[in-house]
């Protein structure tokens, strides 16, 4: 793979259901987590839609301590 490969699947953007399956979570969980200001913020798009920036994602799931981090990955 090359750096503009990289790069350019780091700044992908994600649709809601692929977010889901990244991080374990529900929708309104989700969205409840941005309200609070605990989870990145999708980017919002013409005609209402959101999308997360996958680099976003990966920058939160990096930054949650270990024990956080083993739960999630439990849980799925």
């Amino acid at each position: 793979m090359t750096d503009k490969q990289r790069i350019d699947e780091m700044d992908r953007l994600l649709k809601i259901t692929e977010v889901k399956e990244i991080v374990g979570m529900g929708t309104s969980t989700i969205y409840r987590k941005v309200a609070d200001g605990e989870f990145p913020a999708p980017v919002r798009l013409s005609g209402g839609m959101s999308r997360w920036r996958r680099s976003d994602l990966i920058q939160w799931m990096q930054s949650l301590t270990p024990e956080v981090r083993l739960r999630k990955e439990q849980a799925k």
